[in-house]
Parts: C-alpha cells; sequence; structure tokens
C-alpha cells in the first residue's frame, strides 16, 4: 500500500475511541508519535480500513483507522501481535 502523508492533525479523537484505545494502555499522543516513525508501514485492512504499523518507544503498535472525508476516525490501536510483528520487520524500508 502507498505511503500516505498523515499527520496528528489528521486523526479524529472523540471520547469513544480514547477510551477504546486505553483498555489496550495506549494514549492518543501514542497513537500520534506512530505518524512521526519514519518506517511506520500502512497496509489495508478489513472493512474497509487502514492500518498503520510502527514502533513508538519500545512497543509496536498496529492502528486501525476509518477515513472520514480527509480526516481519520481511530478505529483502534494496539501491540501488534506475533504475525503483525514478523510482517512489519520484514517490509521496514
Amino acid at each position: 500500500m502507498k505511503q500516505f502523508l498523515l499527520s496528528p492533525k489528521d486523526i479524529i479523537w472523540d471520547k469513544t475511541n480514547i477510551a477504546h484505545i486505553s483498555k489496550h494502555n495506549l494514549h492518543p499522543r501514542q497513537v500520534d508519535q506512530l505518524f512521526l516513525d519514519p518506517n511506520r508501514t500502512f497496509i489495508t485492512a478489513k472493512k474497509d480500513r487502514i492500518a498503520v504499523m510502527g514502533r513508538v518507544g519500545k512497543r509496536l503498535i498496529i492502528v486501525f483507522l476509518n477515513a472520514d472525508g480527509k480526516k481519520y476516525y481511530v478505529a483502534t490501536a494496539r501491540d501488534m501481535d506475533k504475525n503483525e510483528r514478523e510482517y512489519y520487520r520484514n517490509n521496514l524500508v
């Protein structure tokens, strides 16, 4: 998938998605940092979502986004599972 020019200002946050990612021990600041990772990887996901994989500190996380016009709504964010980590490491730029 092509790289997107996404930045934290392109992300939509509300009480619902903030509460949801907190269940995965993530904070919006960490998701925002993901978009600064030069090795972030974009892939297509189910339900017409975009998945962004990357490193935030020592964590490898994946964020699923729904397109909403020119903005993107965070559907969920969590640590990568074993297969996702392998895919990410094998596709580093």
